[in-house]
């Protein structure tokens, strides 16, 4: 089982990736990573690492915050 942080993190990159309609490669491009690494972080398979965190934010134009924040119910 996951982490929850790294569930949420999960969740919120794959949310935010939905709202851009942008490819694994694309992000992969934008990150630094590969698109198969892309992917295992949104599925849990690997975890977001703390370098990477700034990178997935600017990527998507929101804050590191956003990407650590739990959805409110």
């Amino acid at each position: 089982m996951p982490n929850p942080d790294q569930a949420t993190i999960a969740e919120n990159l794959r949310a935010f990736k939905a709202r851009r309609r942008v490819s694994d490669a694309a992000i992969a491009d934008g990150v630094g990573l590969t698109a198969s690494a892309v992917n295992d972080r949104m599925n849990c398979r690997a975890r977001v690492q703390a370098d990477e965190l700034p990178r997935f934010a600017t990527f998507f134009g929101v804050t590191v915050a956003e990407l650590l924040a739990k959805a409110s119910a």
